[in-house]
This record gives structure tokens, C-alpha cells and sequence, in this order.
């Protein structure tokens, strides 16, 4: 089955529109990098994904349910941007955020099975050392895997993460990458909305490319010298590639 169908969507928050006669689909096991220039759409096409909101026209569906049916989104793990932001001061574990994908969460009365899954969860990003510590006093890479983390607990088919390596170091950066390289090896379907074009082709598996229009939709290894990166950012920018060690 597919993952996500997004059929001739439109979307504007005024009379022009953010997004015009898009339509994408997303099969299992895909690791989609959308590209596009700052306001091409890129946040609204994730809002709709997620069935935060509806298209003033078309459909976008999630395993093939509307996409704002809550039987759909369950499936669905996010990762927002800035996460060295979240939670600020509020005293809550990692082990309690990751908890949170379980339905019962993690507190009293926890059943064995859902604490199970949640340190399981906590290995496999490699945070089980973490796991009683106050979320707020975690770096931005340590923060980023938690809320991973939280999405394996609950199971999520599909993860989507929009510019999740804001105010994150190098280093930490590489790391998260290979996480999700991992995490795609072993079957999870990703979308990640980032703005660096180097990061995009190196991992991922697929990259659209948005303004507006859907310009590209194809392999990572094809959009550089494809004409819908010149379409979607202009015939003055160009492509580099660079070591991101």
C-alpha cells in the first residue's frame, strides 16, 4: 500500500496560492528529501500530510485514508524543527516523552509490554543512558533522538521531520543523519524537509522539489542535474557538492 498520496493539491492562505496542483506519492520504505527556497510551500505540504490541515482543493491520503482521519495519523511519527527548544524548563523525562507514543503513556499502572517497547525504542537511538534525565537539560542531537525514539515506542510507519537540525553542532548533525540512514535500511519510510541541497542527495533515497509547483520528483542522484532545481531556485544558483565531515 502507499504510504502518501498527495492528488492535485492546492493550498493558499490568501488568493495566491502556497501550493498549486501538487501531486506526490510516497512508497513504503522511501527516504524523501524535499528541497525548495524559503516560502515554496515545504512546512504547508508537511501540515497537510500530517492532517493539520485540508487543501482547498484535491485530496491527500495516508495509508490510504484521508490524511486527517486519526486511524491515519497514529501512523505517523514528527519531528519539529528547533527541538533544542522544546520543553524548556518543564521537568519531564525521556523516558516519560518517549513513554507518551504508548497509548497508556508511562506512568502508573504501566503495562509490561509498553515499558518493554519503550526502552527497546531508547536503544535503538542510542539514548538508554538518558533515560531519567529532565529532557530540557539534553543537547539538540540527544533532544532530536528522543523524539525519534518516542515514535518508534508508538510503532510509527511513516516519520517526518521538518529542518530537525536547527541549532544542532556538526557533529551531532552527521550522527542524526546516519540514525536515519539506519532507521531507513531497516525499513522505516522518512520524509525529511531540510535546506541543505548536500544533505538531501547524500541520504536520502528520492527528492522533490517544491515552489509553488511540484518541479522534481525522482532519485536523489538525478536532481542536481535535472531542470527543476533551476526552475524551483533560480538559473543563478548552482549546486555544490562538499564533505559534510
Amino acid at each position: 500500500m502507499t504510504v502518501a498520496r498527495l492528488s492535485e493539491v492546492t493550498f493558499g492562505y490568501g488568493e495566491r496560492p502556497v501550493l498549486e496542483n501538487v501531486s506526490l506519492r510516497i512508497e513504503p520504505g522511501t527516504f524523501l528529501g524535499l528541497l525548495g527556497p524559503n516560502g515554496s510551500g515545504k512546512s504547508t505540504l508537511v501540515e497537510l500530510l500530517l492532517g493539520l490541515r485540508e487543501p482547498d482543493s484535491g485530496s491527500v491520503e495516508l495509508f490510504g485514508r484521508p490524511a486527517t482521519a486519526r486511524s491515519a495519523t497514529q501512523r505517523v511519527g514528527y519531528v519539529q524543527q528547533d527541538v533544542t527548544a522544546t520543553a524548556h524548563g518543564v521537568p519531564v523525562t525521556v523516558r516519560e516523552v518517549v513513554g507518551t507514543g504508548r497509548r497508556s503513556g508511562i506512568g502508573l499502572g504501566v503495562r509490561d509490554d509498553e515499558r518493554t517497547a519503550v526502552d527497546a525504542a531508547l536503544q535503538r537511538v542510542g539514548i538508554a543512558d538518558l533515560a531519567d534525565r529532565r529532557l530540557d537539560r539534553l543537547s539538540g542531537g540527544q533532544k532530536q533522538r528522543a523524539f525519534i525514539a518516542r515514535a518508534l515506542a508508538a510503532e510509527a510507519e511513516l516519520l517526518v521531520l521538518d529542518e530537525p537540525t536547527v541549532g544542532v553542532d556538526a557533529t551531532a548533525r552527521e550522527q542524526f543523519y546516519g540514525l536515519l540512514a539506519a532507521l531507513n535500511e531497516a525499513g522505516m519510510t522518512i520524509v525529511l524537509v531540510e535546506h541543505d541541497i548536500g544533505v538531501v542527495t547524500e541520504h536520502a533515497t528520492r527528492v522533490a522539489c517544491l515552489d509553488r509547483e511540484l518541479h522534481f520528483h525522482g532519485p536523489a542522484d538525478d536532481f542536481a542535474d535535472s531542470d527543476g532545481f533551476e526552475r524551483a531556485y533560480g538559473s543563478e544558483q548552482h549546486v555544490l557538492s562538499h564533505d559534510h565531515q
